[in-house]
């Protein structure tokens, strides 16, 4: 018994030594797993360190007078539903602004579907404007798309984004047209009313209590009317002991040919309404008041009891009064710190709540500021200087912009980085043909020295300045106290990182109408650098880091001259100017919900009839987060925004929303890019902002199966489908079951069940394909074998002769050689029984 089970353990071992034998297939495909998708394909999107506002204007219109508004509980259950959601989770305060709009500050990754979800899922009825009406769904003010409570995608939030409120009227209701007349001024509204079964709505009139004031229970028209166009009944009467009185008359509701309503205030639901407001001239005065030291320069309006005496004090005590912030005057007025008034030889002065002027009297210095002489005047100037000026300091492409009172300038007012700060270097502000220039046409800031384009050298247009040397602080308070209003600029302040003798300059220009970061003043920036008298050898000129803002519509195309490779010159002053272009519309391209590219045009993009063909006036494009001519010169990154790759897919069209074809793309060989229309696109052209869908259709791979005894069977699948693999019936073999497939012969690979589903994403696509996009991708799988007692043994080599036939051999030499070791035992043993 033991030499029969030796035997037959020398036999398995032997025939598991024969199998392993067999030679792995070699393959020269690199297999990557399927079903495992790359789950970053993109390089991650990075939010501004500062975040994004996204800004929704409940109130978007301002025509409306059925206005909503938002409570702390609303924004509490936001503030909780918003936390609840993974891609919002510790990303978004809510807050309302100044205008009651509803805001989201974002810092970090965040997807505006997300956003808009939770708005819509918290709303509960919060966001209304009554029944008349319904949120239908978010507009984006800058692309024009719609977004409802089905939103869908996952676009990440990069930038300051802006969405109005899109109304439904609902059925029985009508908006009715409101004029508004409030002492001349006129202005347009609507406002929705429930029509009766007699085609009839009822207006309601608001209440007024005794003092004149609107009682708010009744939330009338005339409510709504003072809410929306912020008006006040009141004024500031100077010389009365309540100042705050009703200086017009309350609100006064006609319908259609100015007739009176009704004592139930029925009236036709096809009439318009009126709201006249009058001033009370049988009894005030208005008295309008002009000075450069109010908000803006805009005039300030007072009023004067007609029957009683008024003089320069009280008008004086008006716009320092401090009132109810709905009634306030534009700018209040604030004595010296030690709350005394500041005497000089010309009389009294006081210094304004934002330190920046000087008020001294009235009327071109006709009487003094706390006068008490008499006056039936009603128009009147507030004599006003400036107390201090504005400068600019320029640090490595950045700038900011401070006020200084006079006498009190000093380096710590800049707040930038100025680390390695060798010296800096200053220059006048100028106002040139009405717009605010950089000192660099035509200046003579400075005594002695002649600033004019000619002289555009380090040497002579930026003069070294020591903000401890008084005499050089008094030379820019010279040129500070020439400046005609406070809000311009008077100097500028460059940083320079190397000795005067070894510091170039280069001035970027903003061009027409446009200016850098949110001062519309400051139109052209500084940067310095390492120079060197040969050229090649100096620093690399870095663009400005702050933004140029222009007019709407207008995108922004480079520098003229500049490329990363601009260098700093000693001989001179390197100046590039931007060009910005204007343009009218925007086409923009989605690929997976994500934007890939924008084109900017004038006018329309029409269809040629002859070869259906579409044509416009082509301003620039934007790709990658870069923006380039419409060009020749440009012609191969068109090429790629218009006819986008996608790993594992084959571009087919550009398609509307509604998946129907706006247009195909065709190159040729002469950089011409030929568009041809589809069904989708509008019969009159595309005249507004519009956009397109990507449509690519998955390439085809094939799954090879090798039968390691002999055979192959192929099966064809695409990218990203789920594919069955072959089952058991794939490959049958005598004494052999089939177990599954392997990646490589022998069971030693990757392995699948028979049956498994099987996907290939498209960069594992890529990984397979290489370089050669028409290159036909086989994925090979081996059968799995399983020995059930069978007469043959699976191996790489099935052809019938070689391996085979020496396996044969193999096997009856070893049979013979055990049947030779059994016949020397037995013979053994008959000996040792003799």
């Amino acid at each position: 018994m033991k030499t029969e089970k030796r035997l037959t353990m020398a036999l398995s071992v032997l025939v598991a030594l024969m199998m392993l034998a067999v030679p792995l297939a070699s393959s020269s495909n690199l297999f990557v797993d399927g079903g495992q998708t790359n789950s970053n394909g993109d390089a991650p999107m990075l939010s501004a360190s500062t975040g994004y506002t996204v800004t929704f204007q409940l109130n978007a219109d301002g025509k409306s007078l059925d206005q909503t508004n938002v409570d702390d509980d609303f924004i509490s259950k936001l503030k909780t539903a918003t936390e609840e959601d993974n891609d919002l989770k510790g990303k978004v305060t809510w807050y309302l602004n100044e205008n009651s709009d509803l805001c989201a500050l974002i810092i970090g990754d965040a997807h505006i579907q997300n956003l808009i979800k939770v708005l819509f899922s918290s709303n509960d009825s919060k966001i209304n404007k009554g029944a008349a009406y319904k949120l239908l769904s978010w507009k984006d003010a800058d692309t024009g798309m719609i977004y409802d409570s089905s939103v869908s995608g996952s676009d990440l939030i990069k930038k300051d984004m802006i969405f109005a409120s899109q109304w439904e009227l609902q059925s029985g209701y009508v908006e009715v047209p409101v004029t508004v007349n409030f002492d001349g001024d006129v202005k347009e509204y609507v406002k929705a009313y429930e029509v009766d079964a007699n085609g009839k709505i009822a207006v309601i009139v608001d209440k007024y209590n005794n003092d004149g004031t609107l009682d708010t229970t009744v939330k009338g028209l005339q409510n709504a009317v003072e809410t929306v166009g912020d008006l006040s009944t009141d004024g500031y009467v100077i010389n009365a002991t309540e100042k705050l009185l009703p200086v017009y008359s309350n609100g006064v509701v006609t319908y259609g040919d100015n007739k009176a309503l009704p004592t139930d205030g029925k009236i036709p639901s096809t009439s318009s309404l009126t709201v006249t407001y009058t001033f009370n001239d049988a009894k005030y005065a208005k008295l309008t008041v002009h000075s450069i030291a109010f908000k803006d320069s805009k005039d300030v309006m007072l009023y004067a009891d007609k029957a009683t005496p008024y003089d320069y004090s009280m008008i004086l005590a008006a716009v320092q009064a401090e009132i109810d912030s709905d009634k306030t005057i534009p700018i209040t007025l604030a004595k010296n710190d030690d709350d005394s008034l500041k005497y000089e030889s010309d009389g009294v002065s006081i210094k304004t709540s934002d330190g920046k002027y000087l008020v001294t009297g009235w009327n071109e210095g006709a009487a003094l500021l706390e006068s008490t002489i008499q006056t039936t005047a009603v128009e009147f100037t507030l004599d006003a200087k400036l107390n201090g000026y504005n400068v600019v300091f320029m640090v490595n492409g950045q700038y900011e912009v401070k006020f200084v009172e006079f006498g009190k300038l000093s380096e710590d007012l800049c707040t930038l980085d100025v680390s390695g700060l060798n010296h800096w270097v200053w220059i006048p502000f100028k106002d040139v043909a009405e717009n605010i220039k950089l000192g660099l046409s035509e200046m003579t800031g400075l005594e002695g020295i002649n600033l004019k384009q000619s002289d555009l050298k380090g040497n002579t247009l930026f003069q070294t300045f020591s903000f401890a040397s008084q005499s050089n602080i008094d030379t820019v308070e010279k040129v500070a106290a020439s400046v005609s209003s406070v809000d311009v600029p008077s100097v500028v302040f460059v940083a320079c990182f190397e000795s005067s003798a070894n510091t170039a300059y280069a001035i970027f220009d903003a061009g027409t109408n446009g200016y850098f970061g949110d001062n519309e003043n400051v139109d052209r920036i500084v940067v310095t650098g390492k120079g060197n008298t040969t050229q090649t050898k100096s620093a690399s000129i870095v663009k400005p880091v702050s933004n140029l803002v222009y007019e709407d519509k207008t995108v922004f195309l480079g520098y003229s001259g500049y490329t990363n490779d601009s260098k700093y010159n000693l001989s001179s002053i390197q100046t590039f100017t931007a060009m910005p272009e204007s343009y009218e519309h925007i086409v923009t391209f989605y690929i997976d919900n994500e934007v890939s590219a924008k084109l900017y045009y004038k006018g329309a993009l029409a269809v040629d009839p002859d070869d259906n063909t579409v044509s416009g006036d082509l301003v620039a494009f934007e790709y990658k987060g870069n923006i380039y001519e419409a060009s020749v010169a440009n012609f191969e990154k068109a090429v790629e925004a218009l006819q986008p790759k996608k790993d594992g897919y084959n571009f087919v069209q550009w398609n509307d929303v509604d998946g129907k074809k706006v247009f195909s793309i065709a190159t040729a060989a002469d950089n011409k890019i030929t568009i041809e229309a589809g069904d989708g696109f509008p019969k009159d052209g595309i005249k507004t902002d519009f956009s397109v869908y990507a449509q690519f259709d998955a390439k085809s791979y094939t799954i090879k199966y090798v039968n390691t005894f002999e055979g192959t069977q192929s099966q064809t699948a695409y990218v990203d489908q789920n594919v069955t693999l072959y089952g058991k019936d794939t490959f049958i073999h005598e004494g052999y079951t089939l177990k599954g497939w392997s990646t490589v012969p022998g069971n030693s690979g990757s392995n699948y069940d028979l049956g498994a589903t099987y996907s290939l994403n498209g960069a594992d696509y890529k990984k397979l394909a290489g370089t050669d996009d028409s290159k036909d991708v086989v994925i090979e799988l081996y059968s799995v074998w399983e020995y059930n007692g069978g007469s043959d043994v699976p191996g790489g080599n099935t052809d019938g002769n070689n391996d085979s036939d020496n396996t044969a051999l193999y096997l009856i030499a070893g049979m013979l050689a055990v049947i030779a070791i059994l016949a020397i035992v037995g013979i053994v043993l008959m000996r040792k029984k003799n």
